[in-house]
């Protein structure tokens, strides 16, 4: 009984075993989504100042993040508009994710798989007769939806 007890087990291992390395498990990177457990989803948040903190983004078909713009610079031209409010529409990149103007910045959703990457050029926020720094920045960030 026990070596019968024993050779199941072993048979359930090598199975568990081949069926991981064939690439049908969760170590695959299959489409299994994560229990839900009652807690708020979190919501990465990137900042814009001089340049995208992070640069990269990973995330998930339904995922979103926030785009958040430093109070000491403007945006303008690129895939972030300036003067985004909640009550103006945002113009979507082509690809995978859309967007929408929220009182926070821009809130981004990955609808589908694939990859992104947003650009946007930045300059200082001068007050209107004060002098400026003469500088414009470049501003990347990549994103993948898996």
């Amino acid at each position: 009984m026990r070596n019968s007890v024993l050779v199941d087990l072993a048979a359930a291992g090598l199975v568990l075993a081949g069926t991981l390395l064939a690439g049908s498990g969760p170590a695959s990177g299959s489409t299994a989504r994560p229990a839900v457990t009652g807690r708020p989803a979190v919501i990465p948040v990137v900042r814009l100042g001089t340049a995208f903190a992070p640069g990269a983004l990973r995330l998930h078909v339904g995922q979103r993040f926030r785009v958040t713009v430093d109070e000491d610079v403007t945006v303008s031209g690129g895939d972030l508009p300036g003067g985004c409010l909640p009550t103006s529409a945002a113009r979507a990149p082509a690809g995978p994710l859309s967007v929408r103007c929220t009182a926070g910045g821009y809130l981004y959703t990955a609808r589908h798989r694939g990859a992104a990457v947003l650009h946007a050029t930045i300059r200082p926020r001068c007050a209107p007769g004060a002098i400026c720094p003469l500088w414009a920045a470049a501003a990347t960030l990549k994103v993948t939806v898996t």
